[in-house]
């Protein structure tokens, strides 16, 4: 047996004893958590960030050692600390199980507020499922956070926190919402095989390094509205809401795939050093993007029920829209395009609509069917439109101006 099947089986037998370990609770699982097929509901708009406590200074009250949590932890009682503590020692199971056999999850009273602490060793969570919610709000995490084949059963808070280390989820249920709003990560943070039932949320956090999310579920909107991160890697999401990126500055790549959302995908004032990705991407809404892109803006085998819109939008090279179906309208307006406006082998169902986008290269219609003409009238083309195999033969409205015209 390879290394890779063996990982998969182990990791298959956490999850199957962390599921009985749940059933044995009592504990009832959310119906939200199942991811819901794209369109079956209303986006969810996330509530808004709490305001930053004033009082929250973590570190500058009472030092706690965490073996002196020990009596309450063997009386069943939550773990917690007093706002504004530092506490002394490792947070993980051995603290929160001391009694539980290895490799069997444990049930830990919750919820666990740790609000306003300073931790200067690891919070690793593995094989638990805590009870109530996960409050580190404001919380300084200098060793970072892990969770791993894990059930956090109320909300997750990172709201306002700092973590010096990383922060990665792995095998997680989250019964209720995520927010790790207007946080400080200067390492990576990644979720991997996640499944939360309300939304997921990281609006106005700074990210010194990359945001990966492989396999998550999200039972509401997916806000990626970071102010700032590296890079940003979605491999594989299923969001019952919107997927939303506002005044996000990538000083890398973006790139999402494998993506199936019941609303739209908004891109608005986005900012990359590099190129944006989009592919396999099924959508029960539109797509807008606004910003300026230091890289091709490439989409592929995208599906939309909605119009796809460039507004404002500046890219340093080439916009490519590949093997995808727009149930809308292709729409441009005051875009600047650095390259060539591509639509090759897709269906735009209400046709396009350049409006008066400059593209300094040629606009090239291949293999696509267009269910309306495409206007191009107001356009600036740096080279003369190329179109070969669509449907009809010449989708063009109007007679394009010629090349490098004024």
């Amino acid at each position: 047996m390879s290394t890779e099947r063996q990982r998969e089986g182990a990791r298959g037998a956490a999850s199957a004893a962390l599921l009985a370990a749940l059933l044995a609770s009592g504990l009832a699982l959310p119906s939200e958590i199942a991811p819901r097929p794209a369109g079956s509901a209303p986006a969810t708009a996330p509530a808004p960030p709490p305001p930053a406590p004033a009082e929250c200074r973590p570190g500058m009250g009472a030092t706690i050692d965490v073996a002196d949590l020990a009596p309450r932890l063997a009386a069943r009682q939550p773990l917690g600390a007093p706002r504004n503590a530092a506490l002394a020692g490792v947070v993980d199971r051995a603290l929160l199980c001391p009694d539980a056999l290895e490799g069997v999850p444990c049930l830990v009273p919750g919820p666990i507020v740790l609000a306003c602490v300073r931790l200067g060793l690891p919070v690793e969570l593995r094989d638990v499922v805590v009870t109530g919610g996960l409050d580190l709000g404001g919380a300084s995490l200098l060793a970072g956070l892990v969770l791993e084949d894990a059930a956090i059963m109320g909300p997750l808070s990172l709201n306002l926190a700092s973590a010096a280390g990383e922060v990665r989820l792995e095998r997680v249920l989250v019964a209720d919402e995520a927010r790790l709003d207007f946080a400080r990560f200067a390492e990576p943070v990644a979720l991997r095989d996640v499944r939360i039932a309300g939304p997921l949320t990281l609006q106005g956090s700074d990210l010194a390094k990359g945001l990966e999310l492989t396999n998550v579920a999200v039972g509401g909107d997916l806000d990626l509205s970071v102010d700032s991160v590296a890079s940003i890697a979605v491999a594989g999401a299923w969001v019952t809401g919107d997927l939303l990126l506002h005044g996000v500055l990538v000083d890398g790549r973006l790139g999402i795939e494998r993506i199936a959302a019941g609303g739209k995908l908004e891109a608005l004032e986005l900012v990359t050093g590099g190129a944006v990705r989009v592919a396999r991407a099924s959508l029960g809404g539109g797509v807008s993007f606004t910003g300026e892109l230091l890289g091709t803006l490439f989409l592929e085998r995208l599906v939309t029920d909605g119009d796809l819109e460039l507004i404002d939008l500046s890219t340093a090279e080439a916009v490519t829209l590949s093997r995808s179906r727009v149930g809308g309208e292709l729409f441009l307006a005051a875009a600047r395009i650095g390259g060539a406006l591509s639509v090759l082998d897709s269906e735009l169902v209400e046709g396009a609509d350049l409006g008066d986008a400059a593209v300094e290269g040629e606009l090239a219609l291949i293999g696509s069917r267009f269910g309306a003409p495409v206007s191009a009238g107001g356009a600036t083309l740096g080279a003369a439109p190329r179109i070969a195999g669509c449907s009809p033969a010449d989708p063009l409205q109007v007679e394009p101006p010629p090349a490098n015209a004024e």
